[in-house]
């Protein structure tokens, strides 16, 4: 009767066994299961994270060769910063007699401050030597500086500020040059001016002017681009500024006549 009894408790235990190993191997499928899907998701999001970062490598190459190609095949440029010309002061009673009026004989300088753009080393050099002058047209009023009678004496040398070579009974100046760098570069000139007119004689002792044009000088440049073999000419224009001060040596406080500002 004991037989009868234990063989229950047997089966028992070996379907209990079986249940207890079917849960435990539910459970590792289950953990399994997770695991392959957690190294999915993984592998997806590494492979956006590498799709991602290609294309930023793909877009900077291609922002690095517009960039390398726009500071390569821009266009080069010369910007005029600051180009002033002026004489000394000069006043009523320095000149010579010449007709009905006097004969002014001044000097002064020409001042170039130039900015260049260029994808390549250039050379900066000055076509014309001397500069060209051009007087101005004087209209016959008082307010103006040169004689209008006597206009075609009014003239101005300018040459390069550079030594000067022997050529005959005359001396030439060698063209000023300046070589730039690629990228943005500043260059100065300076040239000294030797400038002769006629006073307008219906100026007064009262009169001062300040900053008065007698013409205008033109500029013309040339750039030279090494690396291309290419060339381009650029021009400028620049007033030729005069101070005339009648009271020149007295004391200003008397002054009581007109200041004429250019």
């Amino acid at each position: 009767m004991s037989q009868n009894r234990e063989k229950p408790t047997w089966d028992k235990i070996v379907a209990i066994t079986g249940i207890i190993g079917l849960i435990i191997g539910s459970i590792l499928s289950g953990f399994s299961l997770y695991e392959i899907s957690q190294n999915q998701s993984e592998s997806a999001r590494l492979q956006e994270q590498s799709n991602n970062l290609t294309e930023q490598a793909n877009n900077l190459t291609q922002a690095s060769l517009q960039l390398q190609n726009m500071t390569s095949n821009f266009n080069p440029i010369i910007i005029d910063y600051m180009i002033t010309a002026n004489l000394h002061d000069v006043y009523y009673g320095n000149g010579s007699n010449s007709g009905n009026g006097k004969m002014l004989d001044d000097d002064g300088s020409l001042n170039m401050s130039l900015v260049v753009i260029t994808p390549h080393a250039s050379i900066i050099s000055f076509v014309d030597i001397p500069l060209n002058f051009t007087a101005m047209n004087p209209n016959g009023s008082n307010d103006t500086l040169i004689d209008p009678n006597n206009a075609e004496e009014t003239y101005a040398s300018i040459f390069p500020y550079l030594p000067l070579v022997p050529g005959g009974n005359n001396y030439y100046g060698y063209p000023v040059e300046a070589f730039v760098q690629p990228g943005v570069s500043q260059i100065n000139f300076t040239m000294p001016i030797s400038a002769s007119f006629v006073l307008n004689p219906l100026l007064t002792n009262n009169t001062i002017m300040l900053g008065v044009p007698i013409g205008s000088i033109n500029i013309a440049l040339s750039m030279l681009d090494v690396q291309a073999r290419s060339n381009s000419l650029w021009d400028f224009t620049a007033p030729l500024l005069v101070n005339f001060n009648s009271y020149y040596g007295e004391n200003f406080q008397n002054f009581n006549g007109t200041i004429i500002i250019g």
